[in-house]
């Protein structure tokens, strides 16, 4: 099978460079970061948080290279504004509510409809792209990928602690994640129109705008042919984040050659499914996790 592309978005909190506190300032690190990472950064849902997308990439090491160079020139940009990037899952002071949403239309719709849920929402993801252009495929990929996703966050939790407190979680991130109303497991699809109803029926019944507002652990791009893997905590370090996208490639990679070659998925109850997320983000990889 050819060497699928692989794109990686990194949510971070600006934080002050001497008291670690977080400072509502990314639209001032947006214009500091100039019109050359316009492309690659992006704001996030608080004023304290950005976001940094990979072009298309054809190799791990391209990933790699990419990560650390947006890393390091965006965090030249926030040292100009007294701030400093932090690649944590949540920050570990913060208050609980920190309800300082991004002047954007869409952000400012999601604080009025969400109201506490957004608010509490102060976390920091990575979401890896995986490659697949045709939408059939992609559902199948999502079905049979679900398994292995709290794997994916035992390896990747990076966020203990939430409010001043060690919360005994390894990523507290996805316990805070929870009462959004689409986060979670998503249930296998039969086909792609299966799940084009159910965006509708969503978008219809006022519970979501469109796709982009699917929180699921795995969804279909609403923006790209890819499948987006989005259970991970933002990894630490560049390394940490490529192993997690080459994880996620390879899981990929095998459920692609999976569907061609005809098995049958495996098949797990939500219920289950939900515990063994749970399990991951408890005791991340100082415990079992359920096979």
């Amino acid at each position: 099978m050819s060497q699928r592309t692989l794109g990686v978005e990194e949510e971070y909190q600006l934080v002050d460079l001497r008291s670690g506190r977080l400072c509502s300032v990314n639209d001032r690190v947006l214009a500091a970061a100039g019109p050359a990472m316009a492309e690659t950064v992006q704001l996030e849902l608080k004023r304290s948080q950005v976001e940094v997308s990979t072009p298309v990439c054809s190799s791990l090491q391209q990933v790699a290279h990419e990560l650390r160079s947006l890393r390091a020139r965006l965090n030249e940009a926030a040292a100009r504004c007294g701030t400093q990037l932090v690649a944590a899952g949540t920050h570990p002071t913060a208050p609980r509510q920190e309800p300082d949403f991004t002047q954007k239309s869409r952000y400012l719709a999601m604080a009025d409809q969400y109201q506490e849920t957004a608010s509490q929402t102060l976390i920091c993801g990575c979401h890896v792209h995986v490659g697949v252009e045709d939408p059939e495929l992609r559902i199948a990929v999502l079905n049979r990928i679900r398994p292995w996703l709290p794997t994916l966050l035992a390896v990747s939790g990076n966020s203990p602690y939430w409010a001043g407190d060690d919360t005994g979680y390894a990523s507290y991130r996805t316990m805070v994640f929870r009462p959004w109303p689409t986060a979670g497991m998503p249930q296998p699809f039969d086909d792609h129109a299966a799940y084009e109803a159910l965006v509708a029926t969503l978008v219809g019944a006022g519970v979501i705008d469109d796709a982009t507002h699917l929180y699921w652990y795995v969804r279909p791009s609403a923006r790209f042919p890819t499948v987006e893997v989005r259970i991970a905590d933002v990894c630490l370090s560049v390394h940490e984040a490529v192993t997690v996208a080459g994880l996620v490639a390879a899981m990929v990679a095998t459920a692609c050659q999976a569907e061609l070659d005809g098995g049958p998925p495996a098949r797990a109850r939500p219920e289950l499914l939900e515990a063994a997320v749970w399990r991951a983000a408890r005791y991340g990889l100082t415990d079992r996790l359920i096979d």
